[in-house]
């Protein structure tokens, strides 16, 4: 067992545990070789306990103040000034803390700049995170209540994230005690996406880059576990690849502790000596910092080379703060963050301060203040383009922004023009960050050219960094436009279908095109007309192994061969899952109910979470037994499997039936890789209604089913089965942690190769739980790992067999035919987003709904004659929307996503092929209609419906206008007002010459 002992003050205890109880570890450095910034970044500061006056005449712009040593100053202090908040976990009443929060901020409104929530909140300590186990979707929540509430007392305050400890890599087992930063960063900045609808809930990213005993100029690969200074760019690297590409890092904590011995001390006997005998003291918290002392001079040779090395390196770097000032009386006598002052150690009494070598090299040392502010201009350039017969007035942004945080300048523009063209701009004066208006009137140009202008840029005070701003503007005049873009619906266009892996599109298809238990040439048909390209059902073993225990391993496939058959004669990649458990296999007494199946069979109700719970399976019989034949779970040439792994053995004889190549291609003749290679292990097993096993049960039915299948088929693609996370949310995360902790998962690349993941009734689940499961799995480094949607859909409830949907008893988690269309456009836009590799709706027909008869349509086409709750065959005008999303997005990838405002969702893609960008686009909530204004990148575009109509459309002064109806949906539960399907989506499809083939 490991035992931690937590330091309040600093974060170098937990780095120095981190190296004594896990070893030496290796990290990725990259050396960062950012030239020179043209602009002072950094701020100069340190970290003050109580006696502020020590900072005088050292030269530093920054102070950083704690709320355990006393409130925000009662006047203004020469400083800018970070104040810590104490925060000690989530708190027990957030209306409490939040109204503190309040009270803290009114009383440094005009004193404090900045603001810091926490301390080293990946450590699970008091003073860090309150002895609660350390929880990064916690403090991110944390953050996210209390962001706001400072924004509303003081605009101007600036928040910063808790700066966190660099700690190195723990093992997930504990991760509740302590959090490697790299895994807290990554969770935490995900978290906040999730939460804030796309934004962060913070300015700032805090972090103590501590320097252990390395130089400031060591890549952090070179270090222990990558404990040293430049350890930040290791964060800085994490913040980029979550999007906080602009968003500064403080050093809210640095330093290098120096070796006591070079402290003076008087002994007991009166006499002259030094306080060595700190280095002796086994058993207390100096003893965890002795490998990394450095010498007096080190220490402030270092300080200065780190601010060095930080302002000509790291242009995202704000300001930085030594650890520290007026520790050095405080605590008992060898406390380690004595030797991190800038003063030597005194025994208790603060006003015996003697500076150190540190002290006076830092007020040496040069400093280039942010005492300016930056001046940035966007666009750096304009360009219109303009027929000479019908002139039109074209309008563009200009968006101003100040890139100094805490420092205000006023602005202005001015025109330089001699062209025939009429510029308008407003406004012309402003203060700090704004949006102006460019707009050009041509109508004076009577011949064709090329003409030009300045807007030039000024801000105030002169000293304002980037100022004058001048931006050209260009005018090309033309005879006539010629307009060669055809919207692609009226192209006959077939979106391409490249193979499903050797291309980074998200490939899509349908739940049950076809089944064992169902098979008609018209369900192959209608998924043609849909480009439709995966098919997913069930191979239940039950049905398979019909007499287990008097006749074990005789397998029937007669139904599965006839529909394996039928779907590759149709092009169809199949997504086949593995699941059921024969009788007389079951390890428990309970049974399952099978879900879902087509045509007349029973199947389990979809509309979850209001469904009943249904009787459970639990594991098969000798899932535990190995693997091999030669007692070990270890893969290798010669071996076979073992017959007493029941499981391991069906899977085994499934794969190489049905493999390319494998039994049933060699049968047929099948020489062009025709056969199965998606194996889906189990069927939502964090849901109680297929699954009543363990975690470490399911990991292992998927650790069996991976090796079984890949001993027959060592190119066999294995999903991880399809997640409802609603029931379970952390299963997933459990999951992967035991698998991290099998000594042979890095050899059999974790068991798996792609998450399904399954959503129903609320389109913005799907972001939500996908992007949980790619955090999940990014944090481990398993960016490779692909997702799948592999479930989603909504009953409707204005059609047969449907309810009413005023029914209140039977019509929560339904929603109109239209609204339907609608979730099928926001469900697959989030998915393509996410770069879902495989996504299928649920599901072709409506099959059975619910027994038969039934009150489920989940349907794109309602049932044929005859069948249960039998129609007319006819499609619903989601099948006409799914033929559009196929053809607009199955050959594009993510370009850009905005919420201008909270209530619009804006999706980008770019189609690489074409040169043109794709935005999808609606209305998040039960609102008036909201408008989206969009800036035209060519001469006009084309804006699509759900229902497949188009309109031409062409910019007017150089935007779009679009207007995104209200949400309607009420029928499925929600408790924050944000709408479960948004408003009527609408796609805007244009030539974008910023996209190239």
């Amino acid at each position: 067992m490991r035992i931690l002992r937590l330091l309040v003050v600093s974060a170098a205890t937990m780095a120095a545990l981190a190296v004594t109880s896990i070893g030496l570890g290796t990290a990725r450095s990259d050396l960062n070789e950012t030239a020179t910034p043209t602009a002072p970044h950094l701020g100069y500061g340190f970290n003050v306990w109580d006696r502020v006056e020590l900072a005088s005449g050292l030269g530093f712009d920054w102070i950083k103040l704690i709320e355990e040593a006393g409130p925000p100053p009662a006047t203004r202090l020469p400083y800018k000034i970070l104040y810590r908040v104490f925060v000690d976990g989530y708190p027990a009443s957030i209306d409490d803390y939040l109204q503190h929060i309040r009270d803290l901020v009114n009383a440094g409104r005009g004193k404090v700049e900045a603001y810091e929530i926490g301390n080293e909140a990946n450590l699970a300590g008091p003073g860090f995170w309150g002895g609660q186990p350390v929880n990064p979707e916690a403090y991110a929540q944390l953050l996210c209540d209390v962001y706001p509430v400072i924004k509303q007392v003081d605009p101007s305050a600036i928040v910063v994230s808790a700066g966190l400890a660099p700690v190195g890599p723990w093992e997930p087992q504990y991760w509740g005690t302590v959090m490697d930063e790299v895994v807290y960063t990554q969770r935490v900045l995900a978290r906040m996406l999730i939460l804030n609808g796309g934004q962060f809930c913070i300015d700032a990213f805090g972090y103590h880059p501590h320097g252990f005993k390395f130089t400031p100029e060591t890549p952090y690969a070179d270090a222990p576990n990558g404990f040293a200074f430049r350890g930040a760019e290791r964060i800085h690297d994490v913040m980029v690849s979550a999007g906080a590409t602009s968003m500064p890092m403080w050093a809210t904590e640095f330093g290098w502790i120096r070796d006591p011995h070079f402290d003076p001390w008087i002994n007991g006997n009166g006499q002259p000596s030094s306080y060595g005998w700190c280095t002796n003291e086994i058993g207390t918290d100096i003893e965890g910092f002795l490998w990394m002392l450095v010498t007096e001079q080190q220490q402030a040779d270092y300080l200065v080379r780190a601010f060095e090395y930080a302002d000509a390196n790291w242009p995202w770097m704000g300001p930085m703060f030594v650890w520290d000032l007026d520790l050095f009386y405080r605590g008992w006598s060898c406390s380690p963050h004595r030797f991190y002052s800038i003063f030597y150690a005194s025994d208790g009494d603060p006003n015996q301060h003697v500076p150190s070598p540190a002290y006076y090299a830092l007020q040496a040392m040069p400093k280039r203040y942010v005492s300016e502010s930056e001046l940035l201009v966007q666009p750096a350039a304009f360009s219109f383009l303009t027929e000479v017969a019908t002139p039109t007035i074209q309008t563009r942004p200009l968006t101003i922004a100040n890139a100094s945080l805490s420092m205000t300048f006023t602005w202005s523009i001015s025109i330089e023009t001699s062209s025939p063209i009429t510029l308008d701009v407003s406004p012309v004066t402003g203060t700090n960050n704004a949006t102006v208006t460019v707009s050009i009137d041509p109508g004076a140009i009577t011949t064709t050219g090329t003409y030009t202008a300045n807007l030039i840029v000024t801000a105030d005070p002169t000293t304002t960094i980037g100022s004058p701003a001048i931006v050209p503007l260009e005018v090309l005049a033309v005879d006539q436009i010629h307009r060669t873009y055809l919207p692609i619906v009226l192209r006959n266009y077939a979106a391409p279908v490249p193979s499903l892996f050797d291309s980074p599109y998200t490939h899509f298809g349908l739940d049950f095109i076809s089944s064992p238990d169902h098979r008609a040439d018209i369900r192959y048909q209608r998924a043609a007309e849909l480009n439709a390209g995966l098919n997913r059902w069930p191979m239940y073993w039950n049905n398979i192994e019909q007499n287990a225990v008097a006749q074990p391993g005789v397998y029937t496939w007669a139904w599965q061969d006839d529909n394996t058959i039928a779907d590759v004669q149709h092009g169809l990649t199949v997504d086949a899952i593995l699941l059921g458990i024969p009788s007389g296999l079951v390890s428990g007494t309970a049974s399952i109910e099978f879900a879902p199946r087509v045509g007349e069979e029973s199947h389990f109700p979809t509309d979850r979470p209001a469904a009943p719970v249904a009787p459970s399976a639990s594991v098969p019989i000798g899932l535990y037994a190995p693997v091999f034949n030669d007692g070990t779970d270890t893969p290798g040439p010669g071996k076979s499997i073992n017959p007493d792994n029941r499981w391991a053995r069906f899977v085994y004889a499934a794969v190489d039936r049905y493999r390319p190549g494998g039994v049933l291609a060699q049968q047929q003749g099948w020489t062009n890789g025709q056969g199965i290679r998606v194996w889906e292990i189990w069927n939502e097993p964090d849901f109680d209604v297929f699954f009543t096993g363990t975690v470490g049960d399911y990991t292992r039915l998927l650790k069996v089913g991976y090796l079984a299948a890949h001993h027959a088929d060592p190119n066999a693609f294995i999903l991880y089965g399809g997640l409802v996370t609603w029931q379970n949310p952390a299963w997933l995360n459990d999951s992967l942690n035991l698998i991290a902790a099998d000594p042979d998962h890095e050899a059999n690349q974790w068991y798996f190769d792609g998450v399904a993941v399954h959503v129903y009734s609320w389109a913005w689940q799907t972001f939500d739980y996908l992007y949980r499961a790619r955090v999940a799995l990014d944090t481990r480094g398993l960016t490779a790992k692909t997702l799948w949607l592999n479930e989603t859909g909504v009953s409707v409830c204005d059609d047969l067999p449907g309810p009413a949907c005023d029914d209140v008893s039977n019509s929560p988690y339904r929603a109109t035919m239209s609204e339907q269309a609608d979730y099928l456009i926001q469900t697959m836009t989030f998915a393509a987003w996410l770069k879902v590799q495989g996504a299928l709706w649920f599901q072709l027909y409506d099959d059975n709904g619910n027994g038969c008869p039934g009150i489920d349509a989940f349907g794109l086409v309602r049932n044929l004659p005859g069948a249960c709750n039998g129609r007319d065959g006819t499609t619903r005008p989601a099948f006409d929307t799914y033929n559009l999303i196929i053809q607009q997005l199955s050959d594009v990838l993510p370009y850009w996503r905005k919420r201008p405002v909270p209530n619009q969702e804006i999706i980008a893609f770019k189609r690489p092929a074409t040169s043109e960008r794709v935005v999808v686009m609606w209305n998040r909530y039960y609102t008036t209609t909201e408008t989206v204004v969009l800036s035209a990148t060519a001469a006009s575009a084309v804006l699509l419906y759900p229902d497949g109509l188009t309109q031409p459309v062409v910019p007017i002064s150089g935007t779009y206008t679009i207007d995104l109806p209200p949400a309607t949906n009420d029928n499925t539960l929600t408790s924050d007002g944000k709408a479960p399907i948004g408003g009527p989506p609408r796609i805007l499809i244009e030539y974008d010459p910023m996209i190239k083939p």
